[in-house]
């Protein structure tokens, strides 16, 4: 994870196990503070392991969750927080 001013780069790893179907994506959601609703913020390629989030901003509490999608359906999320953003 890299951070910037007002944006914030995640990385995540292919699972290990995609329950015998291929992956077609990801679905990154965020939640603002720790008490805000997980919003889905952006479909993200089978392919990619990283994206850019824009538009954060600095002090405020932001969390971020990853899911892999495959024909059977949604994996567990995976969870990033990132607590005290003052880049």
């Amino acid at each position: 994870m890299t951070q910037d001013r007002d944006s914030v780069t995640l990385q995540w790893k292919k699972p290990r196990y995609d329950g015998g179907s291929g992956i077609i994506g990801y679905i990154l959601q965020q939640k603002d503070g720790k008490s805000g609703t997980w919003t889905k913020i952006k479909d993200i390629d089978k392919n990619t392991f990283n994206t850019r989030v824009k538009d954060l901003v600095p002090g405020k509490e932001y969390s971020f969750r990853i899911k892999a999608v495959n024909a059977v359906g949604e994996s567990e999320p995976t969870e990033i927080e990132i607590t005290n953003y003052t880049k």
